[in-house]
């Protein structure tokens, strides 16, 4: 039996490694997007960093994908759309108002203990994620959050089995893996953690700038204060560096303004964790 769950555990990883690489490359040039900036200076073992990256963002939205569906199948399935869909057919039938969701939102509840115990992990995720868009009223990115975990289910039911035709196992896979990335808003959740995780990205931190490029800061509106490094420093505060590597340059971002980049040469500046960062 292990030896059997070992060899299955293989195929699954042999199968899902060029997916995630896929996947997670696609997510790290979003990334790349979002701030703004391209490495494009890399060296050959620079370039198998990126790639390792790519792999691991691959892997955690396979994960992502995973609790998502089985949170759509369960949890959000019994609290959220069978409830909706009792009440779209209520008002079919008392007021003639065709449920055209029907379709969509009328599947069965998983039963199993572990497909509950990944839901209710999923779930969590999804509060976890929606507190910072609770804050701001982000009732769009709150909706579209748990739309997710009904694509996903809808995607895992389209390949299992509602949809025999290749054609239609196709698109069932598509809305499994693409919609989730378009329309969750969980990739940018997704690259920031991971980008944490391995330390490209670092947050409320302190940076102190070299000549010359005081002056480009300064161009931005930003003006440093007195640094511990010498003349030819000035300390900055409450910056983010959203990218440290691989490559020979820095990306910074002010935390009030991250439309706001600014691409430094490793050479030119230096980056102080925050203690209070650090502590965490």
């Amino acid at each position: 039996m292990i030896v059997t769950l070992i060899d299955k555990s293989n195929k699954m990883i042999k199968s899902l490694a060029p997916l995630s690489i896929l996947v997670g490359g696609i997510i790290l040039m979003m990334y790349f997007h979002t701030i703004g900036y391209f490495a494009y200076d890399i060296s050959i073992g620079d370039g198998l960093y990126l790639i390792s990256i790519a792999a691991t963002f691959g892997m955690l939205y396979i994960i992502f994908i995973g609790v998502m569906t089985c949170a759509g199948l369960t949890v959000t399935n019994r609290l959220i759309w069978k409830p909706l869909n009792n009440l779209l057919n209520f008002i079919e039938g008392k007021f003639g108002v065709k449920n055209i969701l029907n379709d969509a939102l009328d599947f069965k509840v998983k039963t199993e203990p572990v497909m509950w115990l990944l839901g209710t992990i999923g779930t969590i995720w999804i509060l976890l994620m929606s507190v910072d868009q609770i804050s701001k009223f982000d009732l769009k990115g709150i909706i579209s959050l748990l739309s997710t975990t009904l694509f996903c289910a809808l995607g895992w039911n389209g390949l299992n089995d509602i949809f025999s035709s290749e054609r239609q196992k196709s698109i069932s896979l598509m809305t499994l893996f693409i919609l989730p990335l378009l329309l969750s808003g969980a990739n940018t959740s997704l690259m920031n953690g991971t980008m944490r995780l391995l330390n490209i990205r670092q947050e409320h931190i302190t940076i102190h700038l070299k000549k010359p490029y005081i002056a480009y800061a300064k161009e931005y509106g930003f003006n440093g204060s007195h640094s511990d490094f010498g003349d030819e420093y000035l300390k900055y505060t409450n910056f983010n560096a959203v990218f440290t590597g691989p490559g020979k340059s820095t990306v910074i971002s002010p935390q009030n303004d991250k439309h706001t980049t600014l691409v430094i040469p490793n050479e030119s500046l230096v980056i102080i964790k925050n203690k209070k960062t650090q502590s965490k």
